[in-house]
């Protein structure tokens, strides 16, 4: 039992120890390298999850600031720096703390803590741009002034997250769409090409002239006209009257699904239309006469 309570002891004492250690080392290294500091009780901060320690005065004859920052836990928490613009992490030892002994205050210095998943805590802190000559002494600790090298950051590049990755990806695919449709319809290629649309679709307008032997190079709706004039005053046309009459065949076209506003139909679907037409001939199920007045119809620009 006390062999199991000394190993709890140290692992309290030694869990303890790094943060302690190093923030005594900073002020050691502080008090060697600065020519007059203090320790900022308004920007130091401590709690059970991590704790930070800001001093300020003078180093190398230049108005400074020292960080140090610890995290109770090994890597749980960092400390983020933005200074004009720009945003760095402390140089970080093994366990992930950081400190800077010096940094010149050229600029503001805004301080903000994360943990591992880049969630932002409640402690945020300005650092003040401040000059050599309005820096009060007065309360100031003389220290011997070693050091002359200032500490270099890391810069930090911010991970996106899944959700903006996934939108700028989107915006990406959809800029290139419109950028390439655009160049398809000014270039007039693809689907832009009236040629091309007409690949693979069968045209009712040529099966039509094949079927009633109109001639292609005549104009198409006139030839219709002639032909209907021409079949019914006719007396020898045979053509054998509907076993089973459609009366409405807009209403009958309706009952199948299809749009009659002929005018606002597109070649496509007016083809299908036509197809319906000509089997409905074809089947005896339409007179001639009725058959020719409505293909008039919805061929009629």
């Amino acid at each position: 039992m006390k062999l199991l309570l000394l190993f709890l002891i140290n692992i309290i004492t030694l869990s303890s120890v790094p943060a302690e250690s190093k923030e005594k080392a900073f002020m050691e290294s502080v008090d060697k390298e600065y020519q007059y500091y203090e320790k900022s009780q308004d920007y130091s901060y401590s709690n059970n999850y991590f704790s930070i320690i800001v001093v300020q005065g003078i180093y190398n004859d230049k108005p400074s600031y020292g960080i140090c920052f610890t995290s109770v836990e090994s890597g749980k928490y960092y400390a983020l720096l933005t200074i004009d613009d720009n945003s760095y992490k402390l140089l970080q030892d093994e366990r992930k703390d950081g400190k800077a002994i010096a940094i010149e205050s050229k600029y503001n210095i805004y301080i903000k803590v994360y943990d591992e998943n880049d969630n932002k805590q409640s402690y945020e802190v300005t650092l003040p741009r401040f000059n050599k000559d309005k820096y009060d002494i007065t309360n100031a600790i003389e220290g011997n002034g070693t050091g002359k090298k200032f500490d270099e950051l890391i810069s930090y590049i911010p991970k996106p997250s899944f959700f903006k990755t996934f939108i700028v990806i989107l915006l990406s695919v959809t800029g290139m769409s419109v950028v390439l449709t655009l160049i398809l319809f000014i270039t007039k290629k693809g689907l832009f090409n009236k040629e091309k649309r007409k690949e693979g679709i069968i045209s009712m307008k040529d099966l039509l002239s094949e079927d009633t032997n109109d001639i292609i190079e005549v104009d198409y709706l006139e030839n219709v006209k002639d032909l209907n004039n021409n079949r019914l005053e006719n007396s020898n046309d045979n053509f054998e009257e509907p076993i089973d009459e459609i009366k409405d065949i807009k209403a009958y076209l309706r009952d199948k699904g299809f749009i009659t506003e002929y005018n606002a139909l597109s070649e496509e679907e007016k083809n299908n239309i036509m197809i319906e037409l000509m089997a409905l001939k074809d089947q005896k199920k339409i007179s001639l006469n009725d058959y020719y007045k409505e293909t008039l119809e919805l061929w009629k620009k």
